[in-house]
């Protein structure tokens, strides 16, 4: 069943990463994340230059947008269900406050959507295949869409969504107990059944923000060559096409 609006805000306005009770050193989030951001920024921009018009789904704080330092002809939307997040956003791009499963935008009128690292929340909340669907209906055919998602087939996704059958993942490190992370199996499938072609699936990172710093190095070096076998990955990045 859908949840409306105002329990999707609900859902996500409750939760703070590495507060639950296992704790992880700033320097190894930090370091984590910082080296994710970069791997992303570098896809992603290649292919936003590309095109005139791109939608980010749960564009959050502004996600990468601040960082792609994109030309005028450029225009970006960014979608989010979170008032707060977007009225920092809108520093950087145009918003709106909307679901992504009823999003308040023409038919075959963009280029590109960018859904990073939202769509292991959406599921939670019963609505992926609507907002794949509604991601499908606003793309112009040949336009593209982007997900990158954390994997279930991975030990550490896999936990994540043992804890939250329980509804334990806040209680254990203080994220939201309506994620679960996604197998590239169920992302192939939904896109599919909802008119898209996969074009690209690739492992963006096989590292994890609890590991020690010295091992995320030795990792970060290897994540390039070790891309293709995605079914292991932390977090894949996939392709699909109208």
């Amino acid at each position: 069943m859908k949840k409306n609006l105002k329990e999707k805000l609900h859902y996500e306005s409750k939760f703070e990463y590495s507060k639950g009770i296992i704790r992880t050193p700033e320097k190894w989030k930090n370091y984590f994340w910082a080296a994710y951001y970069k791997k992303i920024l570098s896809s992603l921009r290649s292919k936003i230059t590309k095109y005139n018009r791109v939608v980010f789904i749960g564009i959050g704080y502004g996600d990468i947008v601040p960082s792609l330092q994109f030309e005028d002809r450029i225009k970006i939307i960014g979608i989010d269900v979170n008032f707060n997040s977007l009225l920092s956003a809108k520093e950087h791009t145009s918003v709106i406050m909307a679901d992504g499963s009823c999003l308040p935008l023409k038919s075959n009128n963009v280029d590109l959507v960018v859904c990073n690292q939202v769509l292991h929340h959406i599921i939670g909340q019963g609505t992926l295949d609507a907002t794949i669907n509604e991601c499908h209906r606003i793309l112009k055919c040949g336009g593209e869409f982007i997900a990158v998602e954390p994997n279930s087939m991975h030990p550490s996704g896999a936990l994540i969504n043992i804890a939250n059958r329980f509804h334990k993942y806040h209680f254990l490190t203080g994220g939201s107990d309506h994620e679960f992370a996604i197998s590239p199996f169920h992302i192939f499938r939904v896109l599919r059944n909802n008119g898209f072609s996969i074009l690209k699936s690739s492992a963006v990172t096989f590292s994890h923000p609890r590991f020690p710093l010295f091992i995320q190095k030795i990792i970060n070096v290897l994540d390039n060559k070790l891309s293709r076998f995605y079914m292991g990955g932390l977090i894949n990045l996939y392709i699909a096409v109208k």
